[in-house]
């Protein structure tokens, strides 16, 4: 189906990007992990997000869906955007710290096998995701210095719909990694 446009475009572009999210979940001094059975290293559980999802709720779901484990969303750790990715389609993924609610793991059939790792391993092990040890870095250097992205939601002053800022603040507490 097309929509007629004023000017030279008569047509609208097909949707032009994957968006993706993945949960930091940290215990104590552990990471949780997770191996696909397609991939031969330990990474950060995570997936698609579905439309009309927000990353924190799609970073929840995916990590409950991976492991069985419920969490709350804390904060935005990093991003990835990949020009040109799989069928010529732009590829965001956002990263999200999350704080367990649960801690049994139970595996989901998409997963290879699931874990908690400790966090001094996950940073010098050679069976873990450069990507995923990249973006676990970051956010210990960004936790040292006191600094989180945390959400701010607010509604469109035209549109009248929500939409979410991420923004850095200053971490008040342990509570808040």
């Amino acid at each position: 189906m097309y929509k007629r446009l004023r000017g030279e475009n008569t047509t609208v572009d097909s949707p032009h990007t994957y968006t993706g999210a993945g949960g930091l979940v940290i215990r104590d001094d552990h990471l949780l992990v997770v191996k696909e059975h397609n991939i031969p290293f330990w990474k950060l559980p995570g997936g698609y997000v579905n439309p009309g999802e927000n990353i924190g709720d799609a970073a929840i779901r995916e990590v409950f869906e991976e492991t069985g484990i419920r969490a709350e969303f804390v904060s935005l750790v990093a991003f990835r955007h990949v020009l040109n990715g799989s069928f010529d389609c732009d590829d965001m993924y956002f990263v999200t710290n999350l704080r367990p609610l649960t801690f049994d793991i139970v595996i989901d059939k998409e997963i290879l096998d699931a874990k908690w790792m400790k966090l001094e391993d996950f940073i010098t092990s050679p069976d873990v995701g450069e990507h995923s040890r990249f973006f676990v870095k970051k956010f210990l250097d960004n936790a040292k210095m006191g600094i989180l992205l945390k959400q701010s939601k607010m509604i469109h002053q035209l549109t009248k719909k929500e939409f979410i800022n991420y923004i850095p603040c200053a971490i008040n507490s342990t509570t808040d990694i």
